[in-house]
């Protein structure tokens, strides 16, 4: 009797440890997937809308500057979500583009918005490279 609780104690181990291990097999899945989606969506925009809003970031930047130094502009977010909403665009989508175009700075925390000092207030904007 003994021997066998000792292999049913031994085949529970088992079985926590293959449970653990697919829990872990599951989370490398889903991640995965939040890739591969990401990726897809950026393979969905053309060329041409790539460069729709290389346009509008810099011509934000040229036009509506909050602040410009040393061949960067910070320009509202706001002002930009609304225009790539304009092209039918999202925002999250816009950005991820710009960002593997180059033409955003990536601010701090490896963000694509970053915080300055405006009219005495805090304020996240988005940083457009106007110079290479």
């Amino acid at each position: 009797m003994e021997n066998e609780q000792m292999v049913i104690e031994g085949f529970e181990r088992r079985i926590a440890d293959l449970e653990s291990r697919l829990s872990e097999v599951e989370k490398r899945l889903k991640s995965q997937e939040r890739k591969a989606r990401r990726a897809a969506q950026f393979q969905q925009l053309q060329e041409v809308e790539i460069q729709k809003l290389k346009e509008i970031a810099l011509s934000l930047a040229s036009e509506e500057p909050l602040r410009s130094v040393d061949g960067a502009a910070a320009i509202s977010k706001e002002a930009a979500y609304q225009k790539f909403g304009e092209c039918g665009i999202g925002k999250v989508t816009a950005m991820r583009a710009l960002r593997k175009a180059g033409i955003i700075r990536i601010g701090h925390q490896n963000r694509n918005t970053d915080t300055i000092w405006l009219n005495g207030k805090c304020q996240r904007v988005i940083i457009v490279v106007t110079k290479e």
